[in-house]
């Protein structure tokens, strides 16, 4: 289980992640951050669900060229060209699952981009949520609660991001340290 934070603050996105890895009963620290920074375009992408998905975007994931320059543009290069690719990448390490011609993921995402947060859901569609902030897995709603508590301006936000991993690590079992936070 997880918990993944992406807070939009002064044209940056931070985007916070826990290091639970659960089995069952049993909980376990990652070593590796569930987000990873895709240098080349400036992209944070966050991972929640199978660990093997997040590793096929670590380590294999070809990052298309945007070719949309203009801001307005963005979510027209994550639907046309970022998800297409992604989809070609999991498909290729067996991490999807098509069902009455319906295709899955084990995981749901976080993007940090240009500023914006957007989220990917286990269909691949592309959300982009009204507030500020968002959040993902089984500490979401917790943390979702607690920035909306501290949601004003003038806080530091990888503070934000901190305080709201640590309340959701208080009250959800699946969610634990150390935290990483990041920011693009």
């Amino acid at each position: 289980m997880t918990c993944i934070i992406a807070l939009e603050h002064e044209s940056k996105v931070w985007m916070g992640c826990d290091s639970a890895l659960l089995d069952a009963w049993d909980i376990r620290q990652l070593v590796d951050p569930k987000i990873i920074h895709a240098v080349e375009i400036e992209m944070l992408i966050g991972c929640g669900g199978s660990l093997r998905v997040q590793q096929l975007i670590r380590y294999n994931l070809e990052i298309p060229e945007n070719n949309y320059m203009a801001h307005e543009e963005d979510m027209r290069y994550i639907v046309n060209r970022f998800i297409p690719a992604l989809r070609t990448c999991l498909k290729d390490g067996g991490e999807t699952k098509i069902e009455n011609n319906h295709e899955e993921m084990e995981a749901v995402l976080l993007l940090g981009w240009h500023g914006k947060a957007y989220a990917i859901q286990r269909n691949f569609q592309v959300d982009r949520i009204a507030t500020r902030f968002t959040a993902m897995g089984v500490g979401e709603n917790y943390a979702m609660g607690a920035l909306a508590v501290m949601d004003t301006e003038g806080r530091d936000p990888e503070r934000m991001v901190l305080i709201a991993l640590e309340i959701a690590s208080t009250f959800s079992n699946g969610v634990c340290g150390p935290f990483h936070v990041f920011s693009v």
